[in-house]
């Protein structure tokens, strides 16, 4: 058991590393300057005027922006900047000396993404902004240049250093100048064209490129308290569940239509589909995928793998277009218990609060560690370009917030405009010219801007409502009259039509078990007859050959018994033919008894030997009767054996008749 735990312990600390090491990429693209060939200017105007021209350069001759949104807007730098290969090898060669182990060299396998130590970032002015400051785990590896001591406890040392160095700068960009301090960090950093870059921010409250130490290291140290778990027991332990292998090669060992017909049976096909062409379906794999997902199973972690272009995407989106109609069809069910339960203050004024479970079961979260990924489902979902066009019209009809989906938010000149549809202290909601989004089913989460910019559009969304009908103070009940009966129509008769399928998938089921069990019957009966048929036709020779033998032993007895009698009758002559006075005669060995009880004696002996062959005789003519009884035994319970599948064949062969009819 402890050996168990102790496995555990360092499965986790490893992962923890792995979250701890994972930060600080930066991607070295045109947007991110160097101070290469910067000497003239930088000499002309010093570091602090040549950073603020840079700014005023880009917002205003480049960017074009407004003095509203030049006010945003601001300057991030990155120090210590390597290549991740270094810390790998460095790891290796820590690991090498731990545990003597011999590395083969692999260098294809090494992450050679470029990563930072020290990023800073500051306003319009040059003014530094101390709560966006970021020090990287790998930055400081990189700089240490060996394995930290306390490994477990690298997060709290990073982010000690974090605050250490951020109050150090905070002072000293109040204190001295701005020159003098980049000068130092230079100089801390060993700043030259390589390991430097910086770049301008257009808002620094929207930044795409927030920086954050791992969400998963808390959650991986309170795993490493558990001391039972049954998804932790699963994932540390090799799998002990069932096993299905879903190969589709019909040539392969492997293959198992049963099993995939199984998954495949109308019962497991969502109520909801994403409203692509109607006339193309899933492929099989992406099917099969779907419904194992939609199974109720919340223990279950589901891996779906393939290259760009497989069709990951276009899956995902058909599972979420089923959670969608099953919240539905739970919030409809709900009544009057529609209220949001233990709501609570995060950031204000906004609060959260806790949906009923049957509906937050169902709720759907795109995470991921590249936000290019996320982007890609979450900006992709509402595009009307997704849409097929035989739904185009239904969709925006329907009404999904399309214009707030449309939206962008702009900072708020107070100029009027009509395409402004919601107000929010310094911004608004604006409508684009033109329409990509046919509504508002997806949004972007994370950083504090895309939190914020969801808030308003959720805001946004619920003034809408108020609009619509303004009598009703409980949003929700707006739409009941209608939406509601008209989806538990449209609902039923879906899954009617769904369970009346999911009835012939039985039938058919049914038949085809009971036809492929007919013709297996059929074999089998074949192979029984046949193999019936041989037993009991080399059993029959055996008992003609028995017979032949009983009745040769037969003839064979009634010759002895003759034998026997003969004898008897030749010693009851004998007997007769006594000498007189045998016995005074026989005392004094008289010639003529001596040879008298000789010719008795041989007489005795030939009716004493014929007796005892008689009675071997008898006894194999016994054993012979009992040997094609026996066989006779068999020959009947082989035929009996034979009518009772035939009984069974009869029954199965009848039932194929009435499936049939």
């Amino acid at each position: 058991m402890t050996d168990k735990i102790n496995e555990k312990q360092k499965i986790l600390d490893a992962w923890i590393l792995i979250e701890e090491l994972s930060e600080g990429q930066i991607v070295l693209d045109s947007k991110k300057e160097n101070l290469q060939d910067r000497e003239f200017a930088i000499e002309m105007f010093g570091y602090e005027n040549f950073f603020k021209n840079f700014i005023t350069w880009k917002g205003e001759e480049v960017e074009k922006l407004s003095d509203k949104e030049f006010e945003k807007c601001g300057l991030v730098m990155y120090f210590g900047i390597f290549n991740f290969e270094e810390i790998t090898v460095l790891l290796r060669e820590e690991i090498r000396k731990l545990n003597n182990i011999e590395w083969e060299e692999d260098f294809d396998s090494i992450n050679n993404s470029i990563r930072f130590t020290l990023a800073i970032y500051f306003d319009n002015q040059l003014n530094f902004q101390s709560k966006k400051t970021f020090f990287t785990a790998s930055g400081y590896f990189h700089k240490i240049k060996k394995l930290p001591e306390n490994l477990v406890n690298l997060l709290n040392i990073i982010k000690k250093q974090e605050d250490e160095l951020n109050n150090k700068l905070e002072k000293e960009f109040n204190e001295k100048s701005f020159n003098d301090v980049f000068r130092n960090l230079c100089s801390d950093y060993n700043v030259d064209e390589d390991n430097f870059r910086y770049a301008f921010i257009k808002n620094l409250e929207f930044d795409n490129d927030v920086n954050l130490h791992s969400f998963y290291i808390e959650d991986l140290e309170k795993a490493k308290k558990i001391n039972e778990s049954k998804n932790l027991d699963t994932y540390f332990k090799s799998f002990e569940g069932s096993r299905g292998n879903l190969d589709t090669n019909t040539k392969s060992n492997d293959f198992n239509i049963g099993l995939i017909r199984e998954i495949l049976q109308p019962n497991n096909y969502p109520l909801g589909r994403f409203p692509r062409n109607s006339d193309y379906s899933l492929y099989l794999m992406q099917q099969v995928a779907v419904n194992l997902a939609l199974e109720n199973d919340n223990e279950k972690m589901m891996s779906v793998n393939g290259p760009p272009g497989t069709g990951k995407t276009t899956l995902l989106n058909d599972i979420f277009a089923d959670l969608i109609v099953q919240q539905a069809y739970e919030i409809i069910n709900l009544g009057n218990n529609k209220t949001i339960q233990g709501q609570y203050e995060n950031d204000k004024p906004y609060k959260l609060g806790r949906l009923p479970f049957s509906i937050a079961n169902k709720n759907i979260v795109v995470a991921s560690s590249n936000n290019g990924a996320v982007q890609k489902i979450v900006n992709e979902l509402p595009l009307i370009e997704g849409i097929s066009d035989e739904f185009i019209e239904k969709i925006k009809n329907a009404d999904y917030f399309m214009d707030i989906s449309n939206a962008k938010i702009e900072n708020n000149d107070k100029e009027k405009d009509e395409n402004i549809i919601f107000e929010k202290g310094g911004y608004v909601l604006k409508k684009e010219e033109e329409d990509i989004n046919w509504g508002c089913f997806s949004m972007q989460g994370g950083s504090s801007s895309y939190i914020y910019n969801m808030n308003i559009k959720v805001e946004a969304i619920v003034q809408y409502l108020y609009d619509q009908d303004p009598k009703y103070n409980n949003v929700s009940t707006i739409f009941e009259n209608n939406a509601y009966s008209d989806f538990k129509k449209k609902y039923k008769e879906v899954k009617d039509r769904r369970d009346s399928i999911q009835c012939y998938y039985e039938f058919i089921k049914t038949k085809n078990y009971f036809e492929a069990l007919f013709e297996e019957n059929e074999k089998i009966l074949e192979k029984k007859e046949s193999i019936s048929n041989s037993e009991i036709e080399k059993i029959e020779g055996i008992n003609k050959k028995l017979d032949i033998n009983l009745e040769s032993l037969k003839a064979s007895i009634k010759f002895n018994e003759e034998k026997i009698n003969r004898k008897q009758q030749e010693l009851n002559v004998l007997i007769l033919k006594k000498p007189i006075l045998f016995g005074i005669r026989k005392v004094f060995n008289s010639s003529k008894v001596n040879k008298y009880l000789e010719e008795i004696t041989l007489v005795n002996n030939d009716i004493n030997e014929f007796s005892s062959c008689l009675d071997n005789q008898n006894q194999q003519l016994d054993e012979l009767n009992k040997n094609i009884k026996e066989n006779d035994i068999k020959i009947a319970e082989i035929n009996q054996e034979l009518d009772n599948f035939l009984v069974l064949y009869q029954q199965n062969y009848n039932i194929c008749i009435s499936i049939n009819s």
